[in-house]
Protein backbone atom coordinates (compact mmCIF):
# COMPACT_ATOMS: atom_id res chain seq x y z
CA UNK A 1 0.00 0.00 0.00
CA UNK A 2 2.62 2.29 1.12
CA UNK A 3 4.66 1.77 -2.74
CA UNK A 4 0.90 2.47 -4.44
CA UNK A 5 1.36 5.54 -2.64
CA UNK A 6 4.48 6.80 -3.70
CA UNK A 7 3.66 5.92 -7.40
CA UNK A 8 0.72 8.05 -7.56
CA UNK A 9 2.69 10.65 -5.86
CA UNK A 10 5.46 10.57 -8.80
CA UNK A 11 2.54 10.45 -11.15
CA UNK A 12 0.55 13.52 -10.05
CA UNK A 13 4.08 15.09 -9.50
CA UNK A 14 4.49 14.22 -13.53
CA UNK A 15 1.35 15.67 -14.39
CA UNK A 16 1.68 18.95 -12.87
CA UNK A 17 5.53 19.04 -14.44
CA UNK A 18 3.63 18.55 -17.83
CA UNK A 19 0.91 21.02 -17.52
CA UNK A 20 3.11 23.66 -16.43
CA UNK A 21 5.92 22.65 -19.70
CA UNK A 22 2.90 22.61 -22.13
CA UNK A 23 2.56 25.28 -24.38
CA UNK A 24 -0.72 27.81 -23.91
CA UNK A 25 -2.84 27.81 -27.02
CA UNK A 26 -3.94 31.01 -25.76
CA UNK A 27 -0.68 32.81 -26.47
CA UNK A 28 2.71 33.19 -28.33
CA UNK A 29 4.55 30.18 -29.12
CA UNK A 30 7.98 32.04 -28.86
CA UNK A 31 9.44 34.59 -28.06
CA UNK A 32 10.02 35.98 -31.47
CA UNK A 33 8.61 38.83 -33.56
CA UNK A 34 7.35 37.58 -36.57
CA UNK A 35 5.82 40.49 -37.76
CA UNK A 36 9.34 41.47 -39.66
CA UNK A 37 8.76 38.73 -42.13
CA UNK A 38 5.24 39.55 -43.87
CA UNK A 39 6.37 41.12 -46.73
CA UNK A 40 3.91 39.73 -49.44
CA UNK A 41 0.43 41.54 -49.75
CA UNK A 42 -2.77 39.98 -51.96
CA UNK A 43 -2.62 41.29 -55.50
CA UNK A 44 -6.14 42.12 -55.81
CA UNK A 45 -6.62 44.20 -52.64
CA UNK A 46 -3.09 46.44 -53.74
CA UNK A 47 -4.14 50.10 -54.88
CA UNK A 48 -0.70 51.26 -55.11
CA UNK A 49 2.70 50.64 -54.74
CA UNK A 50 5.89 53.01 -54.64
CA UNK A 51 9.25 52.00 -55.43
CA UNK A 52 12.58 54.36 -54.43
CA UNK A 53 15.93 53.60 -55.61
CA UNK A 54 18.43 55.67 -54.30
CA UNK A 55 19.57 58.54 -56.88
CA UNK A 56 16.51 57.60 -59.03
CA UNK A 57 13.11 59.22 -59.10
CA UNK A 58 10.53 58.06 -57.15
CA UNK A 59 8.03 55.19 -59.48
CA UNK A 60 4.42 55.05 -58.38
CA UNK A 61 2.21 52.51 -59.64
CA UNK A 62 -1.51 52.76 -59.09
CA UNK A 63 -4.44 51.20 -59.87
CA UNK A 64 -6.95 53.23 -62.01
CA UNK A 65 -10.50 52.72 -63.10
CA UNK A 66 -11.27 49.00 -64.83
CA UNK A 67 -7.86 47.50 -62.44
CA UNK A 68 -5.74 48.93 -64.84
CA UNK A 69 -2.33 50.27 -63.71
CA UNK A 70 -0.88 53.37 -64.01
CA UNK A 71 2.75 54.92 -63.82
CA UNK A 72 3.77 58.29 -62.17
CA UNK A 73 -0.03 58.71 -63.51
CA UNK A 74 0.58 59.68 -66.48
CA UNK A 75 1.54 56.10 -68.55
CA UNK A 76 -0.20 52.96 -68.92
CA UNK A 77 1.33 49.95 -67.10
CA UNK A 78 2.08 47.61 -69.87
CA UNK A 79 -0.24 44.31 -69.07
CA UNK A 80 2.82 41.74 -69.38
CA UNK A 81 5.21 43.78 -66.93
CA UNK A 82 2.78 44.78 -64.34
CA UNK A 83 3.17 41.03 -62.75
CA UNK A 84 7.30 41.76 -62.20
CA UNK A 85 5.76 43.84 -59.60
CA UNK A 86 2.54 43.05 -58.66
CA UNK A 87 2.55 39.07 -58.55
CA UNK A 88 6.41 39.22 -57.10
CA UNK A 89 5.06 41.44 -53.85
CA UNK A 90 1.79 38.74 -53.41
CA UNK A 91 4.19 35.57 -53.74
CA UNK A 92 7.33 36.42 -52.48
CA UNK A 93 8.33 33.92 -49.67
CA UNK A 94 10.94 33.21 -47.10
CA UNK A 95 14.08 30.97 -48.37
CA UNK A 96 16.31 31.57 -45.18
CA UNK A 97 16.97 33.54 -42.03
CA UNK A 98 20.51 34.84 -42.61
CA UNK A 99 23.26 34.52 -40.45
CA UNK A 100 24.80 36.79 -37.80
CA UNK A 101 27.84 37.33 -40.48
CA UNK A 102 25.37 37.46 -43.24
CA UNK A 103 22.72 40.26 -41.37
CA UNK A 104 25.44 42.86 -40.92
CA UNK A 105 26.53 42.54 -44.38
CA UNK A 106 23.11 42.76 -45.59
CA UNK A 107 22.24 45.96 -43.38
CA UNK A 108 25.65 47.56 -45.09
CA UNK A 109 24.31 46.91 -48.50
CA UNK A 110 20.86 48.08 -47.44
CA UNK A 111 22.23 51.33 -46.08
CA UNK A 112 24.20 51.78 -49.57
CA UNK A 113 22.14 50.56 -52.21
CA UNK A 114 19.01 49.96 -50.92
CA UNK A 115 15.37 49.64 -52.55
CA UNK A 116 12.35 51.01 -50.98
CA UNK A 117 9.05 49.40 -51.07
CA UNK A 118 5.74 50.33 -49.62
CA UNK A 119 2.25 49.31 -50.80
CA UNK A 120 -1.19 50.47 -49.96
CA UNK A 121 -4.45 48.68 -49.91
CA UNK A 122 -7.55 49.38 -51.85
CA UNK A 123 -8.23 52.82 -49.58
CA UNK A 124 -4.75 54.13 -49.43
CA UNK A 125 -3.60 52.87 -45.90
CA UNK A 126 0.40 52.05 -46.02
CA UNK A 127 0.04 48.46 -45.26
CA UNK A 128 3.83 47.13 -45.84
CA UNK A 129 7.05 49.52 -45.92
CA UNK A 130 10.60 47.47 -46.43
CA UNK A 131 14.02 47.42 -48.12
CA UNK A 132 15.27 44.96 -50.98
CA UNK A 133 19.07 44.54 -50.93
CA UNK A 134 21.20 42.42 -53.45
CA UNK A 135 21.19 38.66 -53.53
CA UNK A 136 22.15 36.05 -51.43
CA UNK A 137 25.76 34.59 -51.15
CA UNK A 138 24.18 31.58 -53.36
CA UNK A 139 22.96 33.74 -55.65
CA UNK A 140 19.06 31.85 -54.82
CA UNK A 141 17.74 34.25 -52.95
CA UNK A 142 17.42 38.42 -52.26
CA UNK A 143 17.58 39.91 -48.97
CA UNK A 144 14.75 41.79 -47.74
CA UNK A 145 14.94 44.30 -44.35
CA UNK A 146 10.84 45.61 -42.56
CA UNK A 147 11.52 49.08 -41.85
CA UNK A 148 11.87 49.62 -38.17
CA UNK A 149 13.18 46.23 -37.90
CA UNK A 150 16.60 44.65 -37.30
CA UNK A 151 16.39 41.06 -38.99
CA UNK A 152 16.45 41.07 -42.79
CA UNK A 153 15.70 37.70 -44.48
CA UNK A 154 16.24 35.88 -47.71
CA UNK A 155 13.60 35.80 -50.27
CA UNK A 156 12.67 34.05 -53.00
CA UNK A 157 9.80 32.97 -55.35
CA UNK A 158 8.97 30.06 -56.12
CA UNK A 159 9.77 29.02 -59.89
CA UNK A 160 12.36 31.23 -60.04
CA UNK A 161 15.87 30.76 -58.97
CA UNK A 162 17.89 33.95 -58.81
CA UNK A 163 17.61 37.45 -57.84
CA UNK A 164 13.88 39.53 -58.03
CA UNK A 165 16.20 42.58 -57.12
CA UNK A 166 15.98 43.32 -60.89
CA UNK A 167 12.24 43.67 -61.29
CA UNK A 168 12.08 46.83 -59.70
CA UNK A 169 15.48 48.65 -61.09
CA UNK A 170 14.08 49.03 -64.53
CA UNK A 171 13.75 52.28 -65.99
CA UNK A 172 10.62 53.70 -66.89
CA UNK A 173 9.93 52.83 -70.05
CA UNK A 174 10.28 49.12 -69.62
CA UNK A 175 7.51 48.83 -67.58
CA UNK A 176 5.08 51.41 -70.17
CA UNK A 177 2.64 49.93 -72.09
CA UNK A 178 3.79 50.12 -75.45
CA UNK A 179 0.50 50.05 -77.35
CA UNK A 180 0.60 52.23 -80.42
CA UNK A 181 -3.26 51.37 -81.23
CA UNK A 182 -5.73 50.21 -79.22
CA UNK A 183 -9.24 51.15 -79.51
CA UNK A 184 -12.75 49.27 -79.89
CA UNK A 185 -14.43 50.26 -83.41
CA UNK A 186 -17.01 52.09 -82.01
CA UNK A 187 -14.49 54.15 -80.08
CA UNK A 188 -12.92 55.22 -83.67
CA UNK A 189 -14.53 58.64 -85.02
CA UNK A 190 -11.94 59.32 -87.71
CA UNK A 191 -8.94 57.73 -89.21
CA UNK A 192 -6.35 59.26 -92.01
CA UNK A 193 -3.56 57.48 -93.52
CA UNK A 194 -1.16 59.91 -95.11
CA UNK A 195 1.20 58.26 -97.83
CA UNK A 196 3.94 60.75 -98.35
CA UNK A 197 5.05 59.76 -101.25
CA UNK A 198 2.32 58.32 -102.55
CA UNK A 199 -0.92 60.74 -102.75
CA UNK A 200 -2.91 59.07 -104.52
CA UNK A 201 -3.19 56.24 -102.10
CA UNK A 202 -3.93 58.53 -99.14
CA UNK A 203 -7.27 58.91 -97.50
CA UNK A 204 -9.31 60.33 -94.83
CA UNK A 205 -12.11 58.06 -92.63
CA UNK A 206 -14.85 59.23 -90.87
CA UNK A 207 -17.00 57.40 -88.89
CA UNK A 208 -20.35 59.52 -88.00
CA UNK A 209 -22.99 56.44 -86.29
CA UNK A 210 -23.33 53.57 -88.78
CA UNK A 211 -22.36 56.06 -91.70
CA UNK A 212 -18.65 55.72 -93.36
CA UNK A 213 -16.95 57.84 -95.42
CA UNK A 214 -13.83 57.95 -97.37
CA UNK A 215 -12.31 60.46 -99.44
CA UNK A 216 -9.08 61.15 -101.26
CA UNK A 217 -7.01 62.92 -98.80
CA UNK A 218 -5.61 64.96 -101.24
CA UNK A 219 -7.66 67.61 -102.73
CA UNK A 220 -6.40 67.55 -106.31
CA UNK A 221 -7.75 63.99 -107.09
CA UNK A 222 -11.55 63.48 -107.68
CA UNK A 223 -13.31 60.64 -105.20
CA UNK A 224 -14.55 57.60 -106.85
CA UNK A 225 -18.35 57.17 -107.70
CA UNK A 226 -18.18 53.76 -106.31
CA UNK A 227 -19.68 52.92 -103.15
CA UNK A 228 -18.31 52.67 -99.51
CA UNK A 229 -18.06 48.84 -98.52
CA UNK A 230 -19.27 48.56 -94.83
CA UNK A 231 -17.89 45.47 -94.26
CA UNK A 232 -14.57 46.32 -95.51
CA UNK A 233 -14.35 49.54 -93.29
CA UNK A 234 -15.53 47.35 -90.48
CA UNK A 235 -12.68 44.94 -90.81
CA UNK A 236 -10.30 48.20 -91.35
CA UNK A 237 -11.73 49.96 -88.16
CA UNK A 238 -10.98 46.32 -86.54
CA UNK A 239 -7.62 46.00 -86.78
CA UNK A 240 -6.62 49.49 -84.97
CA UNK A 241 -7.87 47.08 -81.61
CA UNK A 242 -3.93 45.82 -80.53
CA UNK A 243 -1.38 46.98 -82.79
CA UNK A 244 1.69 47.01 -79.67
CA UNK A 245 5.44 48.33 -80.78
CA UNK A 246 8.67 46.38 -79.60
CA UNK A 247 9.77 48.68 -77.42
CA UNK A 248 10.45 52.06 -76.55
CA UNK A 249 13.66 53.87 -78.18
CA UNK A 250 13.27 57.35 -76.72
CA UNK A 251 17.12 57.85 -75.47
CA UNK A 252 18.45 56.66 -79.67
CA UNK A 253 21.71 58.94 -80.30
CA UNK A 254 19.80 60.00 -83.73
CA UNK A 255 15.61 60.18 -82.85
CA UNK A 256 16.37 63.95 -83.99
CA UNK A 257 17.84 63.29 -87.02
CA UNK A 258 15.61 60.55 -87.80
CA UNK A 259 12.66 62.42 -86.64
CA UNK A 260 13.05 64.85 -89.58
CA UNK A 261 12.85 62.20 -92.56
CA UNK A 262 9.98 62.26 -94.49
CA UNK A 263 8.05 59.17 -93.33
CA UNK A 264 6.52 56.50 -95.62
CA UNK A 265 3.31 56.76 -94.14
CA UNK A 266 1.58 58.94 -90.98
CA UNK A 267 -1.50 57.44 -89.38
CA UNK A 268 -3.53 59.97 -87.35
CA UNK A 269 -7.00 58.13 -85.22
CA UNK A 270 -9.11 60.73 -83.78
CA UNK A 271 -11.35 59.33 -80.72
CA UNK A 272 -14.76 59.67 -80.03
CA UNK A 273 -13.40 62.21 -76.77
CA UNK A 274 -11.44 64.69 -79.02
CA UNK A 275 -8.12 62.67 -78.34
CA UNK A 276 -6.17 62.47 -81.42
CA UNK A 277 -3.31 59.90 -81.61
CA UNK A 278 -0.36 60.33 -84.47
CA UNK A 279 1.83 58.11 -85.85
CA UNK A 280 4.74 58.63 -88.45
CA UNK A 281 6.28 55.08 -90.13
CA UNK A 282 9.79 55.43 -90.89
CA UNK A 283 11.54 51.92 -92.53
CA UNK A 284 14.46 51.15 -91.03
CA UNK A 285 15.63 49.85 -94.47
CA UNK A 286 15.22 53.59 -95.92
CA UNK A 287 17.82 54.46 -93.20
CA UNK A 288 20.32 51.18 -93.59
CA UNK A 289 20.11 50.63 -96.85
CA UNK A 290 21.41 52.71 -99.55
CA UNK A 291 19.26 54.30 -102.18
CA UNK A 292 16.41 52.83 -100.43
CA UNK A 293 13.16 55.02 -100.76
CA UNK A 294 9.77 53.17 -99.86
CA UNK A 295 6.97 55.08 -101.93
CA UNK A 296 3.96 53.01 -101.56
CA UNK A 297 2.06 50.18 -99.81
CA UNK A 298 3.37 47.19 -102.15
CA UNK A 299 6.99 48.42 -101.25
CA UNK A 300 6.15 48.51 -98.01
CA UNK A 301 5.24 44.74 -97.45
CA UNK A 302 8.73 44.13 -97.86
CA UNK A 303 9.89 46.38 -94.87
CA UNK A 304 10.81 44.25 -91.30
CA UNK A 305 10.86 47.26 -89.05
CA UNK A 306 9.67 51.10 -88.49
CA UNK A 307 10.83 53.46 -86.22
CA UNK A 308 8.06 55.00 -84.81
CA UNK A 309 7.07 58.49 -83.91
CA UNK A 310 4.29 58.48 -82.15
CA UNK A 311 2.58 61.83 -80.49
CA UNK A 312 -0.65 61.09 -78.35
CA UNK A 313 -2.55 64.53 -76.61
CA UNK A 314 0.46 66.26 -76.63
CA UNK A 315 2.81 63.35 -75.09
CA UNK A 316 5.52 62.42 -77.73
CA UNK A 317 7.35 58.32 -77.95
CA UNK A 318 10.04 57.57 -80.12
CA UNK A 319 10.00 53.50 -80.68
CA UNK A 320 10.25 50.24 -82.89
CA UNK A 321 7.90 48.34 -84.48
CA UNK A 322 7.36 45.44 -86.62
CA UNK A 323 5.97 45.92 -89.97
CA UNK A 324 3.67 42.85 -89.66
CA UNK A 325 1.81 43.78 -86.77
CA UNK A 326 1.38 47.03 -88.65
CA UNK A 327 0.21 45.86 -92.40
CA UNK A 328 -3.64 45.65 -91.10
CA UNK A 329 -3.70 49.59 -91.01
CA UNK A 330 -1.85 50.08 -94.42
CA UNK A 331 -4.07 49.97 -96.92
CA UNK A 332 -4.90 52.08 -99.96
CA UNK A 333 -8.26 54.73 -100.44
CA UNK A 334 -9.39 52.41 -103.36
CA UNK A 335 -9.70 49.47 -101.08
CA UNK A 336 -12.87 50.98 -99.05
CA UNK A 337 -14.98 50.42 -101.88
CA UNK A 338 -17.35 47.88 -103.82
CA UNK A 339 -15.54 46.46 -107.12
Amino acid sequence: MKKLMILLALLIGLAAVAYFLKPQNDGPKTSLDTSGRRFSFPEDQMGMITVKQKKRPLKTFKRGEGGIWYLNDKFRVSQFTLPQITKTLAKIEIQNIPSKGETQTIIKDIEKVGIQIKIYDLDGKEVRSFQIGVESYDETGTAFLMDGASQPYNMFLRGLNGDVRSRFTQKVDRYRDREMFQYLSEDIKEVSVNYHKDQKSSFKLTVDGSKYEVEPLSQFLEPTTKSVSEERVKAYLGGFARIYAEDFDNNNVRLDSIRALVPFATVTVKDKKGITNEIDFIPFKDIITRNSNTRDINQARKIERFFINKTTDGQYDFMVAQNRLSQPIFRGYDYFFEN
